[in-house]
């Protein structure tokens, strides 16, 4: 962060609270510009260069299709040949993330642009969230919001020509949907397009839906166990209405324009990180298949430590640097620690964790509103796919944060809150397109609330009350 505040000093459209927004989705204090503030001319030429990376993103879209087709890996029972045909496809991978990366700076700069345009007029830092959040709501064609829709109307269909689906387990769906030509047919297209997705899914150990069906099955009887059911949101923005309160003609149209591109930047986004998936998916399988070939000679002691290696150490391991086993070892107790652990969203020098009280002190926490609305309910506090397969319908979701493996309980939950997000994250993107009231940025959420305490969410303006324990 203190690199970007820095450009500041030589880009002139920078602004660090606009960054902050844009990229922690909330504002924060930022240290002292530290570079020397360069002339206006270079900050001018600058600003310009910066605009044009910003709005290669929407060009970035179209280079993915054919990068998907140039990763190409040997088909080869040698782990050494296998590894040299992984490693000669990663510069392919570094690619892909940098044209996403480009797509998502594009949508985060659109907003962030809106902000420097509007800030003025909210004085309330929270009902500029709160109207962004509303402002960044109905947009159609929206990839993630994709994947609720087609369970539901899977879920939908199921229910209708099999009633006693409610009671049949994840094995027992699987079979009746195999059997089944009209509900096989709609599992299929459902894989088809979003099969390479799962929980926490740029990590490379964990297995796509498409190789783990016992969850999304879980994920589907949870659905077809609701009654509750989601609609996505429709109808245009009315830009005019929404910026009334701008005057000035030139700023207003300005104002629109970004608006529109903020908009669009999130349809973006959302579509170059499947495909992003989709490519990161493709070397999910290879160094699966590679970690098998190494437990088969001996140069693992199981297939699951390949993934606390680094790909460099994995080459080193099959050079013979058998010393690196222990190392993972090592990392693999830890990562178990580490994941319990909740740190600020910023720090300068050594990051130290978080401890949090029991108790709040008067019963109340803030967070930022990302998806309007109010509700009640019964906190439910999940850390992993086992906690959502126990959630209830009407309860509140709690997660330290959500991404794409987590949205078919969006259709069971009447709220939700995370530690993490913004208003451009995968949960309040998907939130929003069906209504679901949702907080973010919830420090100590998971610590703090408690499973079957009741809370009052009033998401339009990030407040959370504890009504009863």
């Amino acid at each position: 962060m203190n690199l970007l505040y820095n450009m500041y000093a030589r880009v002139g459209i920078a602004n660090p609270q606009s960054m902050n927004l844009s990229i922690m989705g909330e504002y924060h204090d930022y240290p002292p510009i530290s570079e020397k503030m360069a002339n206006p001319f270079v900050r001018c030429i600058n600003s310009v260069k910066f605009l044009h990376y910003v709005f290669s993103g929407r060009s970035a879209m179209k280079k993915f299709s054919t990068l998907l087709s140039k990763v190409h890996f040997a088909k080869t029972a040698s782990y050494r040949e296998l590894y040299k045909s992984i490693d000669a496809n990663i510069a392919l991978l570094d690619e892909s993330l940098i044209y996403h990366y480009a797509s998502s700076a594009y949508s985060g700069s659109a907003t962030s642009t809106l902000y420097r345009m509007v800030d003025k007029y909210f004085p309330d830092k929270r009902k500029y969230q709160s109207f962004l959040s509303h402002l960044l709501s109905n947009i159609p064609n929206i990839e993630s919001a994709d994947i609720l829709s087609r369970l539901q109307d899977l879920a939908s269909l199921i229910k209708k020509q099999e009633p006693g689906a409610v009671g049949f387990c994840a094995d027992e769906l699987l079979r009746y949907i195999r059997n089944n030509a009209e509900a096989n047919a709609m599992h299929q297209a459902f894989l088809a397009r979003h099969g390479h997705r799962c929980i926490k899914e740029a990590e490379m150990r964990n297995k796509p839906w498409r190789d783990d069906e016992t969850s999304l099955m879980n994920y589907l009887l949870s659905i077809i166990r609701s009654p509750m059911s989601l609609v996505q949101k429709e109808g245009e923005i009315d830009y005019k209405k929404e910026f009334s309160f701008i005057k000035n003609p030139l700023l207003k149209a300005a104002a629109i324009s970004y608006a529109k591109k903020s908009r669009q930047g999130v349809v973006d986004r959302e579509h170059t990180k499947s495909q992003l998936i989709q490519i990161i998916d493709l070397f999910k399988t290879q160094y699966a298949i590679l970690a098998d070939l190494l437990v088969k000679n001996a140069l693992l002691t199981d297939a699951d430590l390949i993934y606390f290696l680094t790909h460099q150490e994995i080459g080193q391991l099959i050079d013979g640097k058998s010393s690196l086993l222990p190392l993972a070892e090592r990392r693999r107790k830890a990562y178990a620690i580490q994941e319990e652990l909740s740190f600020d969203d910023t720090y300068i020098g050594k990051p130290i964790a978080n401890v949090f009280d029991v108790e709040q002190a008067d019963g109340v926490m803030k967070g930022v509103p990302v998806s309007n609305g109010e509700c009640e309910g019964v906190v439910h506090i999940v850390q992993s796919a086992a906690d959502a397969n126990q959630l209830q319908r009407g309860e509140i979701m709690v997660a330290k944060f959500t991404d794409i493996g987590w949205t078919p309980y969006y259709s069971i939950v009447n709220g939700l809150i995370t530690e993490i997000g913004s208003s451009l994250s995968h949960g309040a993107v998907v939130a929003r397109e069906y209504g679901l009231p949702t907080i973010v940025n919830v420090k100590g959420a998971t610590k703090i609330l408690k499973n079957g305490d009741r809370i009052k969410m009033d998401a339009s303006k990030g407040i959370i009350t504890t009504l009863s324990k």
